[in-house]
């Protein structure tokens, strides 16, 4: 008689099984809602390219694939920022203003993160109620490559305007006494100088008498944002 011994060796399997992370808002009428606070992580991964009409220029190729947002305006001036790890190549941050959702696109604004220049993270706008605002980010990168990043919302509401915010009121400095300013919630305007229409986005207005010695302006900025400066002498 012969018999034959089957041994089998029993051990607890975990199975998993996972799905790619595919980008669902990759077009403007599936844009992920943003509200103030809000602090998301998302990726590009699996966008597709998308088609879609706007006014205005954006100056570069916003037409590769990417992440859509969406904010209702509230009459706050609010701040996206964006911050990705690892990244060698620039991405874009593309702002658009509606009244009539993607339908009516216009280009507001927009900003090329580069990974070396924290000031080049976000954009800073001042909305109005009913307008939407739709945010695009998407790589500058010929060959459209994908990548993870967290973007955050922060608002600030708006106050009472400095009276310097035109040229007529612009404020009148005086030597060794600084002053100091908020851009926050100013509209954008412009000023008629050398019948040319300058555009003042964002500024305020400051004067001094001349005196017959040089002078030497300082600036220092409290945020995270480069300042830009415009002299313009008067006579």
């Amino acid at each position: 008689m012969t018999s034959s011994l089957y041994c089998s060796i029993c051990s607890a399997i975990v199975l998993m099984v996972s799905l790619s992370a595919y980008a669902q808002n990759d077009i403007c009428s599936e844009a992920q809602p943003l509200e103030c606070g809000n602090t998301i992580t998302f990726s590009t991964i699996g966008a597709q390219q998308t088609e879609f009409n706007y006014e205005g220029t954006c100056f570069w190729n916003v037409q590769n694939p990417g992440n859509w947002f969406v904010f209702q305006g509230n009459g706050s001036q609010v701040i996206f920022q964006f911050e990705d790890t690892g990244w060698e190549t620039s991405r874009g941050l593309t702002l658009f203003e509606s009244t009539e959702g993607c339908n009516a696109l216009e280009c507001a604004t927009w900003v090329e993160a580069v990974p070396d220049i924290e000031s080049s993270h976000l954009i800073s706008f001042l909305t109005q109620e009913n307008h939407e605002y739709f945010l695009l980010v998407n790589s500058m990168d010929s060959n459209n490559l994908e990548f993870e990043y967290t973007l955050s919302a922060t608002c600030q509401t708006c106050g009472t305007l400095p009276v310097n915010i035109d040229l007529d009121n612009a404020e009148m400095l005086t030597f060794f006494e600084p002053v100091y300013g908020n851009t926050c919630c100013l509209p954008p305007g412009s000023i008629d100088l050398c019948d040319e229409d300058i555009l003042q986005s964002y500024g305020l207005w400051y004067k001094m008498v001349d005196n017959d010695c040089m002078i030497d302006f300082r600036f220092e900025s409290l945020s995270d944002v480069e300042l830009s400066v415009m002299m313009i002498e008067l006579t």
